[in-house]
C-alpha cells in the first residue's frame, strides 16, 4: 500500500519506495501520518458515523472486525485505495487491490494476534514508560505501543470534544518529542472530521469567529482572539509554543472545506432588519481582509476560489434583484447596492455589481427615475450630490468613477437650467444673507456635484456673501439659524474652502 510521499517520520523507516511513495509493507507502516491521511480521506463518512478517527480504528479489534463486515465499505474503500496507488506509484489498480487487499489481511491478523502491555497515560511519568519501551522493543515498536495506548486512555470518551480535551491535557503535561509528535497526529485525526469539528466547538456559536480563531491557530497567532472559548484559548499557546505540524495541516484542510462547502452559515443570533446574504458577505468582507495580510498559505489558488466561490453565490443577478427589490426608484437601489459593493471581492463579482450600477447610472431616464423618488425639486438638487458622494466612497474603478461622476454633473446641469433653480434662491422670501447661508449649507452637505454645478453654486454664495465679514453679520442677523461660536467657526472655515477650490 502506498502510504505517503517523501517523509521517512518515526514508523516509516525502513519502507521501500517508488516514484516518491512509500510503500506499506510492515504493520506500523500503516500508522504513518500520510497513510492515515489517505485512509481518512477514503474513509471519512463511515468513520463519522462510527464516531471513530483512523488511528481509532487501526488500534481497536472490535473497530477492524465492524469494517470488514461492512462488505460494501470495506470494497469500496480497497477499490479507492488501490486506484491512488497506481497513480502514486504506478501499476494497474487491479494489481494493487489484490496487493492492498493482502497487506490488510497480514495487518488485521497482526493487530488481533499483538499482545500489548499498554503504558499508563497520566499527568506525570509517560516520558519514563515510553523511554523503558523504547529501549526494550525499539523506536518504531514503542511508537506503535504508545498509539494503542494514548488511543487505550481516549477509548472512554463520550464525545469528540472529550478526546480533544484529553489530547489537550497530553500536550500540555508532556515536552517529549515523541509523546507530542503522537498526540498531535491524534488531534489532527480529530480535525479531519467535520462532525468533530462541531462537536468539538460546540461552544462557538459563529461559524465566522471560529474561521477567524482557525485563522490565528494556523498563522501561529501568539495571543487567541478576544471572546475565543477557553479550548481554542488552550490550542493558541499550545500552537504558538510547539511546532504542531499536523494539527496545523489538519485545521488548513478543516478552513478550506468550511469555506468550499458551506453555502449558509447560521448567524449567532436572530437577524433583525439585516438580511442573511448580507451578514455573510459583511463577515467575508472581514475575513478576506485578514486573509490576505497574513498571506502565505491563505493565498492559495484553490482556497481564493472557494472565498469568491461564496461571494458569488450572494452577488448573481439574481441575488442583486433581491438586495434590491424593496427599493422603489433608481436612487434608492443605487445607494443599496453602493453599500454592498465595499463588501464584494473577485474580479468578476466585482464587475458584475460594477456593470449593475453602471446601468442605473447611465440610464437616458436618470433624472425622470430621479424624480419620482424627490418631493421637490430642491430635493432632487440634493439626490445628484449625495450619490456623487456614494459613488466616490464606494472606491470603484477610477475611470468608472469619472464617468459616472461626469454624467451625474451634466444631468445636474441640466436640471437646474431647466427648473431655474439659481434663480429660485434669488427669489427666496428672505434676506440675502440666509439666502446665502443657505447655499452654503447646501454646499457643505454635497448636494451640487462636481465641476459647472458647484462652481455656479459657489458664485451665487459669493453674490449673496461677498465677503467673510458677511457672512458673519449674517450669522449674528439669522434667526432658526444655529450660531454658537463653534458652528459660525465651521461655516467660516468652509467658506474659505470653497472659495480657495474655485
Amino acid at each position: 500500500m502506498v502510504a505517503g510521499a517523501g517523509e521517512n517520520a518515526d514508523g516509516g523507516a525502513g519502507a521501500a519506495s517508488a516514484h516518491g511513495a512509500i510503500i506499506c509493507t510492515e504493520p506500523e507502516h500503516l500508522l504513518h501520518p500520510t497513510a492515515v491521511n489517505l485512509a481518512t480521506r477514503i474513509l471519512k463518512p463511515w468513520l463519522e458515523h462510527q464516531k471513530l478517527t483512523t488511528l481509532e480504528l487501526l488500534t481497536n479489534k472490535e473497530a477492524m472486525a465492524d469494517l470488514r463486515n461492512s462488505v460494501a465499505v470495506y470494497n469500496a474503500a480497497i477499490s479507492t485505495g488501490a486506484q491512488r496507488q497506481a497513480e502514486m506509484a504506478g501499476g494497474e489498480p487491479g494489481e494493487r487491490a489484490k496487493e492492498l487487499r493482502s497487506y490488510l489481511d497480514r495487518f488485521f491478523q497482526f493487530a488481533s494476534d499483538e499482545q500489548v502491555e499498554l503504558m499508563p497515560i497520566g499527568p506525570s511519568g509517560l516520558e519514563a514508560h515510553y523511554r523503558a519501551r523504547e529501549r526494550s522493543v525499539g523506536k518504531v515498536t514503542a511508537r506503535r505501543h504508545l498509539i494503542m495506548s494514548v488511543m487505550r486512555y481516549l477509548e472512554n470518551s463520550p464525545s469528540w470534544g472529550t478526546k480533544a480535551e484529553r489530547l489537550v491535557v497530553v500536550l500540555e503535561k508532556h515536552e517529549d518529542e515523541a509523546i507530542q509528535r503522537v498526540a498531535d497526529e491524534m488531534l489532527a485525526g480529530l480535525f479531519a472530521l467535520d462532525q468533530a469539528i462541531a462537536d468539538i466547538f460546540v461552544e462557538e456559536s459563529n461559524p465566522f469567529a471560529l474561521l477567524h480563531d482557525f485563522m490565528g491557530l494556523i498563522s501561529a497567532q501568539p495571543q487567541p482572539r478576544r471572546g475565543s472559548t477557553k479550548l481554542i484559548q488552550r490550542l493558541t499557546t499550545l500552537m504558538s509554543k510547539y511546532d504542531l505540524r499536523y494539527t496545523r495541516n489538519a485545521i488548513q484542510n478543516a478552513f478550506e472545506r468550511i469555506i468550499t462547502n458551506t453555502k449558509h452559515f447560521t448567524p449567532p443570533r436572530a437577524l433583525d432588519a439585516i438580511p442573511l446574504a448580507m451578514w455573510e458577505l459583511t463577515e467575508f468582507s472581514k475575513l478576506n481582509k485578514k486573509m490576505v495580510a497574513a498571506g502565505g498559505w491563505f493565498a492559495t489558488k484553490d482556497l481564493l476560489t472557494a472565498m469568491d466561490t461564496q461571494v458569488a453565490r450572494r452577488t448573481g443577478q439574481l441575488q442583486l434583484d433581491e438586495y434590491t427589490a424593496e427599493h422603489h426608484g433608481v436612487f434608492a437601489k443605487t445607494v443599496e447596492l453602493l453599500k454592498i459593493y465595499p463588501l464584494v471581492f473577485g474580479e468578476r463579482n466585482l464587475a458584475r455589481i460594477e456593470t449593475r450600477i453602471m446601468d442605473y447610472m447611465m440610464q437616458r431616464d436618470l433624472s425622470r427615475l430621479l424624480e419620482s423618488g424627490a418631493r421637490s425639486p430642491m430635493d432632487q438638487l440634493a439626490l445628484y450630490g449625495i450619490l456623487e458622494q456614494k459613488i466616490r466612497k464606494a472606491n470603484m474603478p477610477l475611470g468608472m468613477t469619472n464617468e459616472m461622476i461626469t454624467h451625474l454633473s451634466r444631468l445636474q446641469e441640466a436640471f437646474i437650467r431647466e427648473r431655474q433653480v439659481f434663480q429660485k434662491f434669488r427669489y427666496l422670501r428672505t434676506g440675502t444673507g440666509e439666502k446665502g447661508i443657505y447655499v452654503l449649507e447646501m454646499l457643505i452637505l454635497g448636494a451640487f456635484t462636481n465641476g459647472r454645478c458647484r462652481k455656479a453654486a459657489i458664485r451665487l454664495m459669493l453674490h449673496f456673501l461677498e465677503s467673510k465679514q458677511q457672512l458673519m453679520e449674517a450669522l449674528n442677523d439669522a434667526t432658526g439659524v444655529e450660531t454658537d461660536d463653534d458652528r459660525t467657526e465651521e461655516l467660516c472655515a468652509m467658506y474659505d474652502y470653497f472659495i480657495e477650490s474655485m
